[in-house]
């Protein structure tokens, strides 16, 4: 069914599966007025369950909404090329997931309300790789940095990204 919506962050027409009292519901394609395309479950008027975000910027998110918002597993595409595939609660990276950087970097590990916090393996594009904890996106805690010339290995506890 072909429907007419008017909100202000949508564009008017739309191809809706369904309405539950008044509400959009079901699968869809929609186009919001800032460039926006999301395809996917609605429920009660918002984005829920498997969907595609195709973000006027460039950014891509393919996975998991709750109520409007990224949660559950999903992968981000930035249109810088970065990625990030993992878990999500309310919109943020948060649980375990893998960052890939354009520079060829990639961090496997925990994410705390959105940066990398918890215990993780940061890879570099020239084979060195630190292994071990994180808070506020820096090394911070119990880790080891390994270099991929075979120097010997920095182990320790880290402070603020320091040894």
């Amino acid at each position: 069914m072909v429907m007419v919506y008017k909100h202000s962050l949508m564009v008017i027409v739309m191809k809706v599966s369904g309405l539950t009292n008044g509400q959009i519901h079901g699968t869809g394609k929609y186009s919001f007025v800032n460039g926006d395309v999301y395809d996917g479950l609605w429920i009660d008027g918002k984005r829920h369950g498997n969907g595609i975000q195709s973000f006027a910027n460039g950014d891509i998110y393919r996975g998991e909404w709750v109520t409007g918002q990224l949660h559950g597993t999903g992968k981000y595409t930035f249109v810088n090329g970065d990625c990030y595939d993992g878990t999500w609660v309310q919109g943020r990276r948060h649980g375990t997931g893998t960052q890939t950087f354009i520079n060829g970097d990639r961090y496997e590990g925990d994410w705390t309300n959105g940066q990398i916090e918890g215990y993780g393996t940061y890879r570099f594009v020239n084979g060195d790789r630190y292994e071990g904890e994180w808070l506020h996106g820096k090394r911070h805690g119990r880790g080891t940095q390994y270099f991929a010339n075979g120097s010997r290995p920095l182990s320790g506890d880290w402070v603020n990204g320091r040894l």
